[in-house]
């Protein structure tokens, strides 16, 4: 891969207009900024949300309800953003999605009541579901070649990860200096303005768009049931949302594991969180390393088994040592599952949306939204789990997730045999 930053070809050279180059460090970072975006706002507000309740005068657990509200914009959004990207562009739908990002950041920031706070919160997710959906889309359009597709998808994986390793201690430091929570919401306004700006000056529109192909399109409905037609796509969709679910069941169990068995101090578990999260990263880097002259096929079975191997490690240790685990082992063991996710992620969404270019945008927001609902899904069975099974209950749940995700790539491998 050869990262370059430079000057546009074509009528923008002659006005010296500044362009990224797709396959440029720039080109992914951003990108890799504008998927950030929703874990970035999710992460950075949760060690406000104590300050938050206090000052609106409600219960914590209504204050959590703000997560809820960011996550429905964020789920019915991108449905709309993908086809209408399809239709009109992606560079204009992703600086619409951003425009309603910095407004909902904006009226958060002064919401005076927690219904006027969840209505702009809503906006604000609303206006980040742009990212995730569009910047997959714009990598599908700007790497037809397979491999150099899963590169560019694992770069992108790989800098939008970063979000929730830095984001919750930002967000702790940030009140530590003085700040209040509607100060972190101007921070999340005042970075979706920086992306405006950033798109607005250096991002081409990535879609060849044909003047006479909008009277030929059958509606957005038809668009989506082709790409569920299509056998190779929704096995690599639903392998995507099987394996974000194993990565999900991670995130939300693991603090009754570290924390309410093990009784970890929070510091001591941010530290292992923020570790194993950086497994993700590393996944990813290594699969943009090993896609070039490595079968896709090979390296998705290699690591989804793999997978399924540290779900079993996790499970040997709570069993054997009868007290929910000891620190080291389990957190190898996440450590694996979390190194896999981050491998096998850039892998199935390349996969998906390779066979369909044209409803690229489409296909992406299908996948998001099968990718929420896997995480939805395994933040549901968590605390059931736990509840029926004790800490074991985590490691089992991961296990479902994986040994599924393996069953459906066997499915894509026979579909395309």
């Amino acid at each position: 891969m050869v990262f370059a930053f430079g000057k546009s070809t074509g009528p923008d050279a002659e006005t010296g207009a500044f362009h990224l180059k797709p396959g440029s460090i720039g080109f992914g970072v951003l990108l890799g900024a504008i998927s950030a975006l929703p874990p970035l706002s999710i992460d950075l507000n949760l060690p406000a949300l104590p300050q938050l309740a206090r000052a609106l005068a409600v219960a914590p657990q209504s204050a959590a309800a703000t997560l809820s509200a960011f996550l429905f914009g964020f789920a019915v959004a991108q449905l709309i953003y993908g086809p209408a990207s399809d239709r009109y562009g992606r560079r204009p739908l992703l600086l619409i999605g951003l425009v309603l990002y910095v407004a909902g950041g904006l009226a958060c920031a002064f919401a005076s009541s927690l219904p006027t706070l969840l209505v702009w919160r809503a906006l604000q997710g609303a206006g980040a579901g742009a990212g995730m959906v569009l910047s997959r889309a714009i990598v599908r359009d700007s790497f037809p070649d397979p491999a150099s597709a899963r590169v560019q998808f694992a770069y992108v994986n790989a800098v939008s990860q970063v979000a929730p390793v830095i984001a919750p201690p930002l967000g702790a430091l940030m009140l530590m200096a003085g700040l209040s929570w509607r100060a972190i919401f101007l921070c999340l306004a005042g970075a979706g303005a920086v992306l405006i700006c950033v798109i607005w000056m250096s991002l081409r529109e990535s879609l060849t768009l044909d003047p006479n192909a909008s009277g030929q399109r059958r509606g957005v409905a038809h668009d989506y049931l082709r790409f569920v037609r299509s056998r190779v796509s929704i096995a690599n969709t639903l392998l995507t949302g099987c394996t974000f679910g194993g990565l999900f069941t991670f995130v939300s169990g693991s603090s009754l594991v570290f924390v309410n068995t093990l009784h970890l101090s929070a510091l001591n578990y941010a530290g292992i969180f923020a570790l194993i999260s950086a497994c993700i990263i590393a996944g990813s880097w290594a699969t943009a390393t090993l896609s070039r002259g490595r079968s896709a096929e090979g390296l998705l079975k290699a690591h989804l088994v793999t997978a399924c191997l540290g779900s079993v490690a996790i499970l040997i240790v709570q069993y054997l040592s009868g007290t929910g685990g000891m620190i080291v082992p389990l957190t190898l063991g996440f450590s694996i599952v979390a190194y896999c996710a981050g491998a096998t992620l850039p892998i199935s969404i390349q996969q998906a949306l390779q066979s369909l270019p044209e409803i690229a945008g489409t296909g992406a927001a299908l996948l998001g939204c099968v990718q929420m609902l896997g995480g939805s899904l395994a933040a549901a069975l968590v605390g059931p789990l736990f509840h029926s099974l004790g800490p074991v209950g985590i490691p089992w749940e991961m296990l479902a997730f994986c040994v599924g995700a393996v069953i459906l790539n066997g499915r894509a491998r026979a579909v395309q045999a």
